[in-house]
């Protein structure tokens, strides 16, 4: 539905399904807003100076309310994208099960040294979504900002904080969509506060899929 639709971004789709046979019918489809506004209602709470997004389109929309709620500018950044998933790219977790068997298997039981075929490692991604994170910090001395990025993104750097590297990054729960992860920044050193807060989005939580 959401291909074929072209529909970039989230939304929720209802739909009746005859449980007779595989038939549905599309009732209805909305953009999903509703997560990125009670996420900046929970940002709002915070005394944010700046507010930085990744800028592929999912994570920048959610910046964008974010910043508009707090009438702050967005920056955007390239080095705050989700991992480069290669011929991955636009299928979904079972096609990619049944097409690369193998790289899937790593990505499902070791995603710290994983390469999704053709495409960005772990360890690279980590390597910039640090400099990025650092160069953030460092330009704001003794600020509060606020930083909308990835799934894959926030749980390496909370592997690597955390002490358990990516070797133990399999170990780590995804977090929340839109929910909040705290780093702190002193001394040259990143230490983790609250990890995946969602209490904000109430009946809006959603899980990451069992088979991601």
């Amino acid at each position: 539905i959401i291909r074929e639709l072209k529909i970039e971004g989230g939304c929720n789709v209802q739909f009746a399904l005859n449980p007779e046979s595989s038939e549905y019918f599309l009732i209805e489809v909305n953009p999903r807003v509703s997560r990125s506004s009670a996420l900046a209602s929970k940002a709002s709470g915070y005394p944010i100076a700046r507010v930085y997004a990744s800028d592929l389109k999912r994570a920048y929309q959610t910046g964008e309310v974010v910043a508009r709620r707090l009438h702050l500018p967005i920056i955007a950044d390239e080095n705050l994208r989700e991992i480069y998933a290669g011929q991955w790219e636009g299928l979904l977790f079972t096609e990619i099960a049944e097409q690369y068997p193998e790289d899937y298997h790593c990505w499902f039981t070791d995603i710290g040294h994983c390469r999704p075929t053709g495409g960005e490692s772990t360890e690279e991604l980590l390597e910039r979504a640090e400099m990025v994170l650092e160069k953030i910090a460092l330009e704001n001395p003794d600020s509060v900002v606020a930083v909308a990025t990835h799934a894959t993104v926030i749980r390496a750097v909370q592997s690597q904080i955390s002490g358990v590297g990516l070797a133990g990054m399999k170990d780590v729960p995804w977090v929340v969509n839109a929910s909040v992860t705290e780093l702190h920044y002193e001394n040259g050193k990143f230490t983790l506060g609250k990890i995946g807060q969602a209490a904000h989005l109430q009946e809006l939580r959603t899980d990451m899929p069992a088979n991601v």
